[in-house]
């Protein structure tokens, strides 16, 4: 069996809007020189158009060589329902996993490299190993900050994660009809449409409720909480009152 690299990387863990992707790609370790050919690297460096050309000589490269990958969605609904039990680097670590099962076999002899989760990558290594020794037993775990600039498998992780995010904010903003931006609280576009978006009597299902920007900008304009995001529907929080009954 071929020796095996695997790259997992992600997008859009700090947007107020939209979903946080993971990729996950698995090649044999003989084609990695295949990646850094087609440009394959860190998507912060590229522009939109840098990292569509990209994906799409990489879809072309996987059909021909039979590649794996994938593509996890967490949306922000899921996000916010999760976040009460779990942080989110947990809910994204669990993904990370559920993406490396999906593109390796128990069979499969290989590397795995991540960006890590957190700040440190050796303990975050050692975790996603420990939480798959028996069902990879052959796979060695290495994590290191920026890997996505220095693994070129990695890489294509980050522009396939980063595509995909893209795509995902251009369909909100279409469906919103207005520009939603990045989703980044930083950007200008995004803060005025997370003010368009919290017009209602609950925060828009694209939005993440649990989150500051979000939370902030509603308590402006409303006298009531937050809505808090349940698995049966939504829970309307109480206004305090400060006055008290006799």
């Amino acid at each position: 069996m071929k020796d095996c690299t695997i790259g997992v990387d992600e997008a859009g863990r700090g947007p107020a809007i939209g979903p946080l992707v993971v990729a996950s790609v698995c090649i044999p370790s003989d084609d990695v020189r295949i990646l850094e050919g087609i440009g394959a690297g860190d998507s912060k460096g590229m522009s939109p158009v840098k990292r569509e050309m990209v994906e799409e000589l990489f879809l072309h490269q996987a059909e021909i060589k039979g590649w794996a990958f994938v593509v996890k969605i967490l949306t922000a609904e899921k996000i916010d329902l999760g976040r009460p039990y779990r942080s989110l680097n947990k809910m994204e670590e669990d993904l990370f996993v559920k993406s490396i099962l999906d593109v390796t076999k128990p069979e499969t002899v290989g590397l795995v490299n991540m960006d890590p989760l957190g700040s440190n990558p050796g303990m975050f290594a050692e975790r996603v190993g420990a939480s798959m020794i028996k069902t990879r037993p052959n796979i060695v775990f290495r994590s290191e900050t920026g890997m996505d600039s220095v693994c070129p498998v990695t890489g294509m992780a980050s522009v396939l994660a980063k595509v995909n995010r893209d795509r995902k904010m251009s369909a909100i903003s279409k469906e919103m009809g207005f520009d939603a931006g990045s989703g980044y609280p930083s950007d200008p576009l995004t803060r005025a449409a997370v003010d368009l978006m919290t017009n209602d009597i609950k925060p828009h299902k694209y939005l993440r409720w649990t989150w500051s920007t979000v939370s902030n900008i509603w308590n402006q304009k409303h006298d009531s909480p937050i809505p808090i995001r349940t698995v049966d529907g939504t829970a309307f929080q109480q206004r305090l009152d400060d006055t008290v009954g006799n």
